[in-house]
């Protein structure tokens, strides 16, 4: 079987233009216009040692995997480069002291999702957290199917935790007095129209 050729980065594209002058006469103007694509972007390299993530990186992977597992859906493996870039947006939402998400033109393909917590103990866990999320588990209705709409904006955060096509985790962290700010990242993105039901799936004993 062959080989797709692969698309080219560069590009050309031709016009031709005529243009009349003041005395009647005709000039032709051919106009080329080279186009340069940016390359696919690689896929985020994961931590293959997890000695060398954070205790906080190592906990929020486990507390994904352990609801993926339940779900029949693949681990999650972390990824560095998506935990830098997860941390860069907890300091800047940590700094602001609001929750928001990364404009999407700046989140380049992945999903992601966020917490916050005012904590008189100054202590979270990534069961905490992961479990906040997952406790939109109880709107999700459409195993199976598609949600009406494309989305749903109460089950959003529990189904990109399970969503079986996403292989890389980023994790980042950061507190401002006694509040968190969590940003999960995950690569490649979940909640993507027409592919709920392949990638949403229920409970491998069948309870919520």
């Amino acid at each position: 079987m062959s080989e797709l050729a692969a698309e080219p980065l560069v590009t050309e594209e031709t016009e031709v233009r005529e243009y009349t002058l003041s005395d009647g006469s005709r000039v032709i103007k051919t106009i080329v216009t080279t186009r340069t694509k940016p390359p696919p972007k690689p896929k985020a390299e994961v931590i293959t040692d997890l000695s060398q993530a954070s205790p906080f990186e190592r906990n929020m992977l486990e507390a994904h995997n352990a609801i993926r597992a339940l779900h029949g859906t693949p681990p999650l493996k972390l990824s560095r480069e998506m935990c830098n870039f997860c941390q860069e947006w907890a300091n800047v939402i940590a700094k602001e002291g609001k929750l928001r998400s990364r404009p999407r033109e700046q989140r380049l393909t992945y999903g992601e999702n966020l917490f916050t917590k005012r904590s008189g103990s100054m202590k979270i866990t990534g069961e905490e957290v992961v479990k906040d999320w997952c406790s939109g588990a109880k709107y999700y209705k459409w195993y199976g199917g598609e949600p009406p709409g494309g989305s749903d904006r109460n089950s959003g955060n529990f189904s990109q935790v399970v969503w079986r096509s996403s292989e890389r985790l980023g994790v980042g962290i950061a507190t401002v007095g006694n509040c968190f700010f969590v940003v999960c990242d995950y690569d490649p993105g979940g909640n993507v129209r027409d592919s709920y039901k392949d990638n949403v799936l229920p409970r491998e004993d069948n309870s919520r």
